[in-house]
C-alpha cells in the first residue's frame, strides 16, 4: 500500500508542478518548507520533533510541553504545523521554548526522508490524529521513538480511517506510546491495529492549554471597555453565527442598554463580512487592531481581527458563546471561556470531547437554535449567581481533567520516549 500511496503523491506533484514552481518562487503559504526546501534545524542536538496540525493541536501540545520542560529543561524541541494559523499560534505560545517552528513537509517519501535526515530527531510526538504513513514509517526505521499524544478518533472521522486501514495500520502499529483521550478513542485505535501495550487513557489535555486568564478588569482595560457594562463574547464564530449573535444582541440591548458584544471570527478573512453584517443592522463597531490608535470607543460591537488572543478576550465577558456549534462544524473548545471565568453557551452541533461533561455538571448550557440562544443569554445576564455557579462547576471539572497533561508527560518519561540522551529503540 505504501508504494501506491507514494505513487499517488508523485502523480499529484507532477500534475501540479507548474503551479508549485510559481508558488515556490513566491513562497506562497510557506510552500518551500512543505516541499522540504525551507530551513530546519541542523541535526547536532537530535531534538524532539512535535507535530501538530493546527491551532487546537498546538494548544494541546503546549499543555504537554510546558510540563515536559519542567522535567527536562535542557531538552531540545522543534515543532511543525500543517496550517499557517497553527504556525502563528505555535510561534506565539511556544516561540521561547522551542528551537524552531516550521511548516510540516508533505508526506511524500523523498521529502520526509530529507527532513528526518537533517533533523535526526530522538523522538517524534504526534498530536491527536496526525497519522502520516511515510513520516511514521521512516522515523521508525531511523530509530526514532514515536508517540501519539492526546489521541482522538471521533465517531465522524473513524469510518474514513477504517476504510484506509490497510494503509494506516502499519504506521499505527509502529507507535510505541499512544495516549488516548477516552476509552472510545482507545477502542478505535485498537481497531486500526494499535499495539494494546502501547495504549493508555490519559484524558484530554486541551482543557489545560489556554494561557493564564488576565482577569476581567485587566481584559476590559486592554479592550478599552467600560467597567460598568455587560459583555457578551462570541468566540470562534462561523458564517451564520455572527448574524444570530448580532440579532440576539439587538434584542437583548432593549433590556440592557449597557450591553456590549465582542465577536471573534474563526477566520480573519471574514472580518469584513462581519463588519458589513453589523453595518446593515445600524450597529457601531470598532476593530481590535485599531484600539491603540483611539480612545475608548463608544461603540456597540468590537470585532477582533487579530490572531491567538481569544483565551484572554473571553475573560472580558459576562457570558460566552462558543462558535462552530450553531452550524454543522462540531464546535470549538468549550473549556476556554470557563478557564477565563466566564460561563458557556453553545449550540446543537457541539461535538467537542468533554462538552457532555460540562452539561451534566451544570457548567454549560446547550441551545437548539438562535431563538433559544437569545432566551438563555438573557437569563444568564440577569442572574450573576447562576453565572458564578456555572464557572465554579466548570473549574471543579477542569481541576480533575488538568491532570491529563501531567499523566502524559509521566508516560513519555517513564517509557523513555523523551530521554535526555538520544539512544536506540528500547533504551531508556
Amino acid at each position: 500500500m505504501i508504494f501506491f500511496y507514494n505513487l499517488l503523491w508523485l502523480l499529484a506533484l507532477a500534475a501540479a508542478s507548474p503551479v508549485l514552481l510559481v508558488a515556490a518562487l513566491l513562497n506562497w503559504k510557506g510552500i518551500r518548507q512543505r516541499l522540504g526546501w525551507g530551513s530546519v534545524p541542523a541535526a547536532s542536538e537530535h531534538p524532539v520533533w512535535v507535530h501538530a496540525a493546527s491551532m487546537g493541536e498546538v494548544q494541546a501540545a503546549a499543555a504537554i510541553l510546558f510540563r515536559l520542560k519542567r522535567h527536562r529543561p535542557s531538552l531540545p524541541i522543534v515543532i511543525s504545523t500543517t496550517s499557517l494559523t497553527g504556525y502563528r499560534r505555535a510561534e506565539h505560545l511556544l516561540g521561547d521554548m522551542v528551537q524552531q517552528v516550521f511548516l510540516a513537509p508533505l508526506d511524500f517519501s523523498p521529502i520526509t526522508h530529507k527532513i528526518l535526515r537533517r533533523l535526526a530527531p530522538r523522538a517524534l510526538l504526534l498530536v491527536e490524529t496526525e497519522i502520516w504513513p511515510n513520516l511514521i514509517r521512516q522515523a521508525d526505521r531511523a530509530g526514532c521513538r514515536i508517540a501519539l499524544v492526546n489521541g482522538r478518533l471521533s465517531p465522524q472521522k473513524f469510518p474514513r480511517y477504517h476504510r484506509i486501514r490497510k494503509l494506516i495500520a502499519d504506521p499505527v502499529h509502529r507507535i510505541e506510546l499512544l495516549c488516548a483521550q477516552s476509552e472510545d478513542d482507545r477502542r478505535r485505535f485498537l481497531a486500526l491495529e494499535a499495539r494494546p501495550e502501547a495504549l493508555y487513557i490519559t484524558g484530554n489535555v486541551k482543557v489545560d492549554a489556554s494561557e493564564t486568564a488576565v482577569g476581567k478588569k485587566a481584559a476590559r482595560r486592554a479592550l478599552k471597555l467600560p467597567d460598568r457594562c455587560s459583555v457578551l463574547v462570541g468566540g470562534s464564530t462561523h458564517e451564520g453565527e455572527e448574524e444570530a449573535l448580532l440579532d440576539t444582541f439587538c434584542v437583548l440591548r432593549r433590556f440592557r442598554r449597557s450591553l456590549k458584544l465582542i465577536l471573534v471570527p474563526r477566520y480573519l478573512k471574514r472580518v469584513g463580512e462581519v463588519a458589513a453584517l453589523a453595518r446593515s443592522r445600524g450597529l457601531s463597531f470598532a476593530r481590535k487592531s485599531e484600539l491603540e490608535d483611539q480612545d475608548a470607543p463608544s461603540c456597540d460591537l468590537l470585532i477582533v481581527d487579530t490572531m491567538g488572543e481569544l483565551g484572554w478576550i473571553y475573560g472580558a465577558g459576562d457570558v460566552a458563546f462558543v462558535g462552530g456549534s450553531l452550524v454543522p462544524v462540531g464546535g470549538h473548545n468549550p473549556f476556554e471561556p470557563l478557564r477565563a471565568g466566564v460561563p458557556v453557551v453553545f449550540g446543537p452541533t457541539m461535538r467537542q470531547e468533554g462538552a457532555e461533561l460540562l452539561l451534566k455538571s451544570g457548567a454549560a448550557f446547550q441551545v437548539k437554535d438562535a431563538e433559544e440562544l437569545t432566551a438563555r443569554l438573557k437569563k444568564l445576564l440577569d442572574s450573576p449567581e447562576r453565572r458564578r455557579n456555572m464557572v465554579a462547576s466548570g473549574k471543579a471539572l477542569m481541576r480533575e481533567r488538568e491532570k491529563s497533561a501531567e499523566r502524559t508527560v509521566t508516560l513519555l518519561i517513564e517509557r523513555g520516549i523523551v530521554s535526555e540522551f538520544r539512544g536506540v529503540k528500547g533504551e531508556t
